[in-house]
C-alpha cells in the first residue's frame, strides 16, 4: 500500500456548519463529521485518527482509506494479484 505525501488529498465532502467528511474508497464507510475551516485541515484531523490515502502502484486517482481498511493492510491491488495467481495455479 502506498501512502502518499501531504499534498495529495482525497475527495472531502462539505457539510453544513464548517464540517467535512471523507468516504473510504474500499468499504464506502463515511468518516465522522470533522469541524474544520478547509478540507485540508479536515483531512489532517482524519489522518491523526488513522485514515490514510492510497494510490495504486499503477497510478491513477487515489482515495481515502478508513482506519479499519488501513489496519486490514490488503489493498484491492493485492487482492487482484492473489486472485490472478490462484487462477494460474489451476
Amino acid at each position: 500500500m502506498a501512502i502518499v505525501s501531504e499534498e495529495r488529498l482525497p475527495d472531502m465532502h462539505a457539510m453544513t456548519e464548517s464540517r467535512w467528511e471523507a468516504t473510504c474508497g474500499r468499504c464506502l464507510r463515511h468518516s465522522a463529521p470533522v469541524k474544520a475551516t478547509t478540507s485540508e485541515n479536515a483531512w489532517h484531523d482524519l489522518k491523526a485518527i488513522g485514515w490514510t490515502y492510497h494510490v495504486s502502484q499503477y497510478g491513477g486517482r487515489g482515495y481515502a482509506l478508513c482506519t479499519t481498511c488501513t489496519a486490514a493492510g490488503e489493498t484491492v491491488d493485492d487482492a487482484v494479484k492473489a486472485a490472478s495467481k490462484k487462477r494460474k495455479r489451476r
